[in-house]
């Protein structure tokens, strides 16, 4: 099967190229050709590990209102969708898988059987409205939705993503998990050794915003740090602004006199994060929404217990109290509690615990799940004969 890969973009780290980089290299152990045409700043072509990649030079609007946002999608869907063009003048596809980041396939129309996969929808990702405005918000879901309509099908990795999106598209939106390999072939220690050495620490990792659950972490950090004087809290990414003011001093302000006990890392690559992780006592992910979240699914493997978020897709991933513990969204009483029960854990049964959780992740192997998405794209293809 020759598939086409239609992204917004290929950059070095984030959910979306862990996702594109292992499910690409899965088809083409597979057997498949693998083809990625994505937007850039230049028109650029290369090979990676035989995957043959096509950038396209896309020049945004600088404009984060409403405007700009439709007028960035249109901008990129008109790009790519005419390099398309041009690729299979040249060479046969068999299918195109598009993201539904910047609504890509807004303006797909040509006749190769074509699925959207649901990085995100924008609407049950920003419910608050307190990282993206309510009319921000509102319009990029609408691209979405018309986006997947010119689509044959669509899925995603989450089933509350799912379910949220078929509500509005009103016809059936298929889950398939997102695959999982450790492809980090060299760690680097460093940072443990010089940082985090001789610490007994809890993990945060990710992007540091609202939609974290940053203020959630901020709402129980100093009572936890105050009753637990052998800990450390670590947090590692990029951090951003949370209700206008930096995320890293909401956090480091939350912690008061124990503030010498918050580490922050910043944004660091896989290579370097993964130590880290190990390194953890365990991880909290305190998110109001995920789509199936990459930083719990590599903890797990790592035999880590996470302590998540029940409704926000992490009960996809963990049996709570069982492979980890899932505590209400928002609530910071509810996650100090279960913060405290991931602590006082006997060791016997946290070991159980973290079995249990690389267990699940087991299940995420490139072989079983990106057969169920071969599945998918046979059933496309033949419907659409």
């Amino acid at each position: 099967m020759n598939i086409l890969f239609a992204a917004n973009d290929y950059m070095e780290y984030g959910g979306f190229h862990n996702y594109l980089h292992r499910v690409t290299r899965a088809l083409q152990a597979m057997g498949h050709k693998v083809t990625i045409v994505k937007c850039g700043r230049k028109n650029a072509h290369r090979y990676e590990d035989g995957i043959e990649i096509w950038e396209v030079a896309v020049y945004y609007f600088n404009n984060d209102r409403c405007l700009g946002v439709v007028g960035n999608s249109i901008r990129a869907s008109i790009c790519i969708n005419r390099k398309i063009k041009e690729i299979v003048k040249k060479e046969k596809i068999d299918i195109i898988q598009f993201t539904s980041l910047r609504s890509l396939p807004i303006l797909y129309f040509a006749k190769i059987p074509s699925i959207m996969r649901l990085s995100s929808y924008t609407k049950k990702a920003y419910p608050t409205f307190e990282t993206l405005s309510k009319e921000i918000v509102g319009v990029m879901s609408f691209l979405e939705i018309m986006a997947g309509k010119r689509c044959n099908a669509v899925f995603a990795p989450s089933k509350v993503t799912a379910e949220a999106y078929e509500k509005d598209f009103r016809k059936r939106v298929y889950v398939i998990e997102s695959p999982f390999i450790n492809d980090v072939g060299k760690m680097d220690s460093r940072i443990v050794e010089k940082q985090l050495t001789g610490k007994k620490y809890i993990l945060f990792f990710g992007n540091l915003y609202y939609e974290k659950g940053i203020l959630t972490i901020a709402g129980m950090l100093k009572r936890f740090l105050e009753s637990n004087r052998e800990y450390y809290w670590v947090f590692a990414g990029k951090t951003l602004p949370v209700n206008g003011e930096n995320a890293a001093k909401i956090l480091g302000d939350a912690a008061g006199e124990y503030r010498d006990r918050v580490v922050f890392l910043g944004e660091i690559p896989h290579e370097q994060l993964y130590p880290v992780i190990q390194n953890s006592d365990f991880v909290v992910l305190p998110s109001i929404m995920e789509n199936f979240s990459n930083a719990c699914i590599e903890s797990m493997y790592f035999h880590k217990i996470v302590v998540g978020t029940d409704g926000a897709s992490f009960e996809q991933l963990i049996d709570d109290q069982i492979s980890g513990f899932l505590s209400k969204i928002g609530d910071s009483e509810d996650l100090l509690d279960k913060v405290q029960k991931a602590v006082t854990l006997p060791d016997d049964v946290k070991k159980q615990m973290e079995r249990k959780a690389h267990e699940r992740v087991e299940k995420l192997k490139p072989e079983i799940v990106v057969r169920r998405l071969v599945k998918l794209y046979e059933s496309v293809i033949e419907t659409v004969k």
